[in-house]
């Protein structure tokens, strides 16, 4: 079983902050607000999911086999997760330009 840490605990377990790196690379002048979906609006599983596959590069299949659960699992985690992730995006672009 996957010990549960919490969001600031697997940011400071290596002290470059990749995630940091990747939400910059990824979503551009963005990271806070991805940082608060990342905190707020996505389940442990989730975030879990999206670590592994983007941070650490694992395949979706290796991440399967690490939770014993399915590779099409895997995806629809990962997708409902990038979903929520867009949508956050979107509405804070919408109401900066409404400002």
């Amino acid at each position: 079983m996957l010990k549960r840490l919490s969001y600031d605990d697997l940011l400071t377990a290596d002290k470059s902050n990749p995630l940091e790196d990747a939400e910059r690379r990824l979503f551009g002048s963005y990271p806070r607000l991805i940082r608060e979906v990342l905190d707020g609006r996505l389940t442990y599983t989730q975030k879990c999911y999206i670590m592994l596959y983007y941070k650490d590069g694992l395949s979706m299949t290796e991440i399967a086999d690490r939770f014993g659960v399915n590779r099409s699992t895997v995806s629809r985690t990962i997708k409902r997760a990038r979903d929520k992730i867009k949508d956050a995006i979107a509405c804070e672009i919408i109401k900066n330009k409404l400002r």
